[in-house]
């Protein structure tokens, strides 16, 4: 199975409706950044996704991993927030699917 880089919008959802299992059914192995670890667990306390994410990773199925490209990461700054573009780049880098969950 592949990997993919998740945004934090993407595992808050799917934890909330007690379906975030599906990334990992999905792709295998599921990519976060600092900044989606930062915003789902550490700031997100009480809200779905915290307890989840924790589990996930401490399965191995969810990785945190900082991309590398911090150029990439502060031109992306200037548009999107932290999480966002901390993803792209890392999906750059890592030419893999970026899971974005856009909710209308």
């Amino acid at each position: 199975m592949q990997e993919a880089v998740s945004d934090s919008s993407t595992l808050i959802h799917l934890a909330g409706i007690g379906r975030l299992e599906l990334l990992n059914e999905s792709y295998g192995k599921i990519l976060i950044t600092p900044a989606v670890w930062k915003e789902v667990v550490e700031e997100g306390k009480g809200r779905p996704g915290v307890k989840e994410v924790k589990e996930a990773h401490k399965s191995d199925w969810m990785e945190v991993i900082a991309p590398s490209n911090e150029s990439v990461v502060r031109l992306l700054e200037r548009e999107l927030h932290k999480g966002e573009a901390e993803a792209i780049a890392l999906g750059i880098e890592r030419r893999t699917v970026v899971k974005f969950l856009a909710l209308r």
